[in-house]
């Protein structure tokens, strides 16, 4: 309890998150002689909770065929003045983005994941400002009927940011004070300097990462004792300072499988498809979309789903907190339940990918694991397959039906079961590989970017 005592007396408050960003109307002379691009104004003294320089800014988002105007340093102008810039720094927070998900249902892989991200763009000079900028843009562009983040997940996102990026810079024995990507002012690195300090401070005595878990474990059974649930805060510090002492692991050593854009490389895909599949899992639109489409690539690459399995090691799939309601068992069950339902969603969307849905693509291997003795033990039975392909035709047709292409009849309607409750675990589930289907299908049909 020693590290948790010293640390408990550091003084850092979390504010209340501010309203969210708001986006400037479009200047419809400027979009004519600019190209398609789109003008988000955000007031900065209100953006996700962090203060930052006085007055106002602007972001522009290059849609495609854009032509922006350059700008002598972007490290000091948040209007982005390169689209090659633009897109390398938005490429960045959506990776973290993802990686930040699956952290929080519990992934120490994606932890890391995220650290080695943020650290990325630490040493190509972005500025955490501009992170903050871009993770705003594109939980307002998500698109959804819920926001990718709402204000609190936003606020503690980038929280999670400018810890790494002060932790880095204090690893490095760097000034903030003349630190270009880092503006001592914006009140989150305010409020986590003296925090991460004292943190490291802890390390020096002898501290580190594994020593902590083990310490945290062991405060979680006592406070279990005292208090019927661990307080928030509490909570949170906890996975602040995990979160410090693993970029201080990580300061000089880096590499991010999220980050490799080589759409045939087989590793860094599945990584992906992992993170997306369990931020999806949990709930989260924004990760339910992007294991469609990064399974649209694996299978427009030709690469079978067995090889996307074998690709990931079983400890992977393993979270402090599981996303399937399956406690930990010495014979390994719920990580065989994690990737046949992980392997069983990239068959759905393989599938849906198809134009012609007939019996004959029972035949392609491609599209189905195989069951061997490696990390996916799965039984790939002939029954399982034509239930699959079934369950892709029905939830194709009834998406169909819902956009007016089609009509069906009553007695072809088999995705719902009346004998299960609306909101049991078997509905939802089933209702998410529904919906992942008719993504898989417009993404592979090119219907939808």
């Amino acid at each position: 309890m020693e590290l948790l005592a010293a640390l408990s007396r550091v003084e850092w408050t979390a504010r209340r998150p501010a309203s969210a960003c708001r986006a400037s109307s479009h200047d419809q002379a400027s979009r004519a002689s600019e190209g398609r691009s789109r003008i988000v104004e955000i007031d900065t003294k209100r953006c996700a909770g962090a203060v930052v320089q006085a007055g106002r800014f602007r972001i522009t988002k290059a849609l495609r065929a854009s032509k922006l105007a350059s700008c002598r340093d972007s490290r000091f102008h948040v209007c982005v003045g390169v689209e090659e810039e633009e897109s390398h720094a938005s490429k960045i927070v959506k990776k973290a983005a993802l990686a930040y998900i699956a952290a929080e249902m519990g992934s120490f892989v994606f932890l890391k994941e995220l650290v080695a991200v943020v650290h990325h763009a630490y040493d190509q000079g972005v500025p955490l400002l501009r992170l903050k900028a871009e993770s705003a843009a594109l939980n307002m562009e998500s698109g959804f009927v819920d926001p990718m983040f709402d204000q609190q997940q936003l606020e503690i996102f980038t929280s999670w940011m400018a810890i790494i990026y002060v932790t880095i810079a204090m690893r490095r024995g760097q000034d903030l004070e003349d630190n270009e990507l880092v503006d001592k002012t914006d009140r989150q690195i305010r409020g986590v300097c003296s925090f991460v300090e004292s943190t490291l401070q802890v390390l020096g005595q002898g501290y580190d990462l594994e020593r902590l878990k083990l310490q945290q474990t062991f405060a979680r059974i006592e406070e279990k004792d005292i208090l019927p649930e661990s307080s928030p805060a509490m909570e949170l510090m906890r996975q602040n300072t995990r979160l410090i002492l693993l970029t201080a692991s990580m300061t000089n050593a880096c590499q991010s499988e999220l980050l490799d854009d080589h759409t045939s490389d087989v590793r860094s895909l599945a990584m992906q498809l992992l993170a997306g599949f369990i931020g999806a899992v949990s709930g989260s639109e924004y990760c339910l979309r992007w294991f469609a489409q990064t399974a649209c690539v694996a299978h427009r690459s030709g690469i079978p789903v067995s090889a996307l399995c074998k690709a990931l090691d079983a400890t992977e799939f393993s979270q402090d907190g599981d996303v399937i309601p399956v406690g930990l068992s010495r014979d390994g069950s719920s990580v065989y339940l994690k990737v046949s339902l992980f392997a069983r969603w990239l068959t759905v969307t393989y599938l849906a990918q198809e134009s012609n849905l007939s019996n004959d693509l029972l035949e392609r291997e491609d599209a189905f694991w195989q069951a061997d003795n490696s990390v996916e033990k799965v039984t790939s039975l002939e029954a399982e397959r034509q239930g699959i392909l079934q369950f892709v035709r029905n939830a194709v047709r009834e998406a169909a039906e819902i956009e007016g292409k089609e009509k069906l009849e009553t007695f072809e309607r088999s995705i719902s079961n009346p004998f299960l409750e609306a909101d049991s675990p078997t509905v939802l589930f089933m209702r998410q590989q529904a919906k992942l289907a008719t993504l898989a299908r417009d993404y592979g049909h090119g219907t939808k970017q």
